[in-house]
């Protein structure tokens, strides 16, 4: 049925459930012009029943990609791009139900101790929420109303798309509107957007003109007389007088004091210009 829904009725599928490797859930093999398309499926699976759909879905796309010759364009993709893109072909063909209700399965065994044990099991190579990305726009796309798209999806499933769609909505808020009403949307947001960088331009050239230049001209002063400062003390050194070592050691001592005071109330200045501007 999955493969007659994409348009691959007159392909012969043929599916087994064998071992696979750590981490793959199925596998296909892909040859034009063979007498069957072979699909194994692994025996994990078999113990979900979401699992097996989800897994076909995928491996089929898989066969769309090829049949269509999608593969040959894409000679140096990686095979994790190749298994990403085969997910999101699965959504677009209309499986997107499928991937979703066997992404994230789990189910309880109790044990003759009384013991509950929790097994779980993933499919495929997108995330739940990627996967619900890629369904919720193209249903948005085809404007597939909500009982359709929920239709058929198991209860934790439906619980995380509406839970998906109300914190993103903003995937497809603006889909379905016409080139008009799109139009005066999008200015509204462009005229709020520009208002914000508007004031944040504003309290940029506070910062430049009422903080940044009064701090640099009071830098300018302060190493100015730091360096009348040094001088002092270079001639402080020289003086033989003891008395008037004395005096200039004082007024070094005052200076000095007044640049520290001068420093403190810029930096006070400072934090009020930055305080101001927030």
């Amino acid at each position: 049925m999955i493969s007659r829904f994409v348009g691959l009725g007159d392909q012969a599928f043929i599916v087994s459930v064998s071992s696979q490797k750590e981490g793959v859930a199925g596998h296909i093999e892909l040859e034009h012009g063979a007498p069957g398309v072979f699909i194994e499926i692994s025996e994990a699976a078999r113990e979900f029943e979401n699992a097996i759909p989800a897994i076909l879905a995928h491996e089929i796309a898989h066969k769309y990609l090829h049949v269509h010759d999608v593969y040959v364009s894409l000679p140096y993709s990686s095979e994790l791009e190749v298994e990403v893109l085969t997910d999101i072909t699965a959504v677009f063909l209309g499986l997107g139900k499928l991937l979703l209700n066997g992404r994230h399965l789990s189910r309880e065994t109790k044990h003759e101790k009384g013991e509950t044990v929790v097994e779980t099991y993933d499919c495929g190579y997108l995330d739940r929420a990627q996967v619900a990305m890629a369904y919720t726009l193209v249903c948005s796309m085809r404007q597939i109303p909500a009982a359709q798209y929920e239709s058929g999806l198991t209860g934790d499933v439906i619980g995380y798309l509406r839970d998906y769609r109300q914190r993103y909505q903003y995937c497809g808020a603006y889909a379905d509107y016409g080139d008009e009403e799109l139009r005066d949307r999008i200015g509204v947001l462009l005229l709020k957007a520009q208002l914000k960088l508007a004031d944040i331009e504003r309290a940029l050239t506070v910062i430049r003109e009422g903080y940044v230049a009064d701090t640099e001209a009071f830098l300018r002063s302060a190493h100015m007389q730091l360096k009348c400062l040094l001088g002092e003390v270079d001639r402080r050194t020289t003086e033989v007088d003891p008395c008037m070592r004395r005096l200039r050691a004082m007024s070094l001592a005052r200076a000095l004091q007044h640049v520290d005071c001068s420093s403190s109330e810029a930096t006070q200045r400072r934090h009020l210009s930055l305080a101001l501007v927030r």
